[in-house]
């Protein structure tokens, strides 16, 4: 019975010892500092994009990466869960909320992209099962890396091949973790990883690591315009025209289920009201799907919709608390602008170009 004893007590002090060491080493890899990167004799060219979505002087590869970084400035907390609509609050988020508020940073719609593509594509998705859900479905690792793979372009795993990876790019770990490379790099050259995995730093000198625990099964990155053909290219957006006082301006919408069903107003006459004087808004008489997010900030030629009826066309730039639904964007709003200050109301005519 001693021996019985003794062998127990033996386990049982072995044990303790062993969840003291696992707590420890989470502990320390959840607090410790992100090492100094150094990268003084490593000279790598940094890549960027030729095209700028948003129209914010930024391409759209540091878009990207910025919004990452204020991702991982932020820091929500750290939740798994279901969201009507799909979205959750700012505060909150997994891994792959990561990349798509990346991605709004620059002007897409991450979601939108990807339902539609699984919308069209179903069996391709077999993380869908035949039965999409859009509430869920963008915010799924094995759906990301379908959806990269399919429309985006895919890039080497080989961390050797550190030239290749480049801010903003998409890393992918099996099919349990995602995050964004960052512009940082450690002392041999391998880039930073901006995530979420519950630790204290968001950006930090993990990627290694990382490949070792899951290995990368997942490298890509944004298509630039010259990566794309030009019937893909228009295939993404919709021409139209807005007339202000006979005179027409160019547009161009994002393809998204609001703009789909916007187009099939069109044309449409709106005794446009200005507001705040730096934007002049219209109540459709019919309702349209929305898709909410927070741009933190407008820029003038933003065209968006506010609810689920309002059409709003900003000639200002300024930051905002408001919630929209994007939709497009006046293509040059240098003489617009200054109609739309010379007069309170207006009457626009949106119409779908020749």
């Amino acid at each position: 019975m001693k021996a019985i004893k003794r062998f127990f007590i033996i386990i049982c002090i072995t044990l303790l010892i062993l969840v003291i060491v696992v707590t420890g080493m989470s502990l320390l890899y959840k607090n410790r500092a992100p090492f100094i990167p150094i990268t003084n004799n490593i000279n790598i060219e940094r890549i960027y994009s030729d095209i700028d979505f948003d129209n914010d002087g930024i391409d759209d590869y540091s878009d990207i990466l910025e919004g990452a970084k204020i991702e991982a400035k932020n820091k929500p907390t750290y939740r798994s869960a279901y969201y009507a609509g799909g979205y959750p609050p700012d505060d909150e988020g997994v891994c792959t909320d990561v990349i798509w508020r990346a991605f709004k940073n620059a002007g897409y719609l991450l979601k939108d992209m990807v339902d539609e593509d699984i919308k069209n594509n179903v069996d391709k998705y077999p993380r869908v099962q035949g039965k999409p859900d859009p509430n869920i479905d963008f915010r799924r690792v094995p759906n990301l890396k379908v959806y990269f793979e399919r429309n985006q372009l895919v890039l080497t795993n080989d961390l050797s091949k550190i030239e290749e990876w480049q801010p903003g790019d998409i890393v992918a770990f099996s099919d349990m973790h995602v995050g964004i490379i960052s512009d940082k790099r450690n002392k041999k050259g391998v880039p930073y990883l901006i995530h979420n995995a519950n630790q204290f730093y968001r950006e930090e000198d993990t990627l290694e690591l990382w490949n070792l625990y899951k290995p990368i099964t997942g490298h890509y990155r944004l298509k630039s315009s010259k990566d794309y053909d030009n019937t893909n290219e228009q295939n993404m957006n919709f021409k139209v025209n807005v007339i202000v006082n006979n005179v027409a301006f160019s547009a161009t919408l994002k393809v998204n289920e609001t703009t789909k069903e916007l187009m099939e107003l069109l044309p449409l006459e709106m005794n446009m009201k200005d507001l705040n004087k730096n934007e002049k808004y219209f109540y459709l008489s019919e309702q349209l799907p929305t898709n909410f997010y927070n741009p933190q900030s407008i820029s003038a030629g933003d065209i968006m919709l506010y609810d689920d009826n309002c059409l709003v066309i900003f000639y200002d730039n300024f930051n905002t608390n408001y919630s929209y639904t994007r939709l497009g964007k006046i293509d040059n709003m240098s003489y617009l602008k200054e109609i739309f200050n010379r007069n309170n109301n207006v009457t626009v005519i949106l119409e779908k170009a020749n």
